[in-house]
């Protein structure tokens, strides 16, 4: 399942909060892709915890680990590898 954007965030709490109703909202969106009424509860409940609509990071891998000080180190390994084989054999 997708994430939605947070255009749609900002939309179903403002729905949530015209319409007191999770249900009511979902029949007022403002396209056939109406997400699930259950949407509108959780992102009205996580505005008045937090007074925002940003998404929680999620754990697990980072989207890249790619920064130049480890391309640097992997080049340095790389070499020391190739040095070590050609030393060996």
């Amino acid at each position: 399942m997708s994430r939605r954007p947070r255009s749609d965030r900002i939309l179903a709490v403002k729905l949530y909060y015209q319409f007191q109703d999770a249900n009511l909202a979902r029949r007022n969106w403002t396209n056939q892709n109406a997400p699930e009424y259950r949407f509108f509860e959780r992102w009205a409940q996580h505005f008045d915890a937090h007074g925002n609509v940003n998404d929680s990071p999620r754990s697990g891998r980072p989207a890249s680990t790619l920064t130049p000080e480890n391309k640097e180190l992997i080049f340095e390994i790389n070499n020391i590898s190739n040095f070590i084989n050609e030393e060996n054999f």
